[in-house]
């Protein structure tokens, strides 16, 4: 059904995530990260993650903008 296919997609995400985390703390011997979700659909994924999180949802345009104000603002 389509609620399932939305599940699958919702946890399928959720469980990559942790586990690339779970792989960079492993490789890097980090005891804690944090990470930070972007864009519409990161919202619903972080509360089915194990791994702390972080959402914001313009941190690219904030990026650019801030690049912009480095550049253009002497």
């Amino acid at each position: 059904t389509g609620t399932s296919v939305n599940t699958g997609i919702v946890y399928g995400n959720a469980f990559a995530v942790d586990g690339f985390i779970d792989w960079f703390r492993k490789e890097y011997s980090v005891p804690e990260i944090t990470a930070v979700a972007t864009g519409g659909m990161g919202e619903l994924i972080i509360p089915f993650c194990r791994n702390r999180m972080i959402f914001n949802s313009h941190l690219t345009n904030e990026g650019l903008y801030s690049i912009y104000l480095k550049n253009c603002t002497n």
